[in-house]
């Protein structure tokens, strides 16, 4: 398994703000609980017992100089109530990952259905399918989720080199889906897309 200190220096870039008014969200977010935060509004990386910091503090996830401000206060997202889930076999899904980052290229959005297909397609009818090998537990509504935000979120439990990540959704299609390793150490937020009217 990776080292924690390692997996965020490694992945903060993909979960941070790296341009914006939010200078705030550049920063990885050092929590008095010894866990470590960081997100751009939109994904959100989750790890407990991360830092040996005595004072909370927010670095810049690439110069490491620390940020004046407050990070916002995320405890709501990551107590939000679920009540669907499905889990997926990350031994299968890990040599296929990058697959999935190209299929960014095809189109941003993709939609993943309850029998774990993730598809990409193109306004020139062009399609990538990618089975999420799991077990869904439950019925849910298709999903709309950026490609490679799923991409970035598969790849840190790549890293951590877990056998398997389970995946929580809400019963409306508002909430973030949350995807955590076995013994919940390591959880990670992706806020669905809206499309249609």
């Amino acid at each position: 398994m990776i080292d924690m200190q390692e997996l965020i220096k490694k992945h903060a870039k993909n979960f941070v703000m790296i341009a914006g008014e939010r200078k705030i969200l550049e920063g990885i977010s050092y929590r008095e609980d010894r866990s470590v935060v960081m997100t751009d509004s939109h994904i959100l990386l989750h790890v407990k017992e991360a830092h040996d910091y005595q004072e909370p503090t927010v670095m810049h996830h690439s110069t490491g100089r620390v940020i004046d401000g407050d990070y916002p206060n995320l405890e709501h997202m990551l107590n939000i109530s679920y009540s669907r889930e499905f889990t997926l076999n990350m031994i299968k899904i890990a040599p296929y990952l990058e697959t999935l980052k190209v299929s960014n290229l095809i189109g941003n959005v993709g939609i993943l259905k309850d029998d774990l297909t993730f598809k990409v397609s193109s306004v020139d009818r062009e399609s990538y399918i990618l089975t999420l090998e799991g077990k869904a537990c439950d019925k849910f509504p298709a999903t709309a989720l950026k490609s490679i935000y799923l991409y970035k979120c598969l790849s840190v439990f790549k890293d951590l080199k877990v056998d398997t990540v389970r995946v929580q959704l809400g019963a409306s299609g508002h909430l973030p889906l949350k995807f955590t390793d076995e013994t919940e150490r390591v959880q990670i937020l992706i806020a669905p897309v809206k499309i249609g009217g």
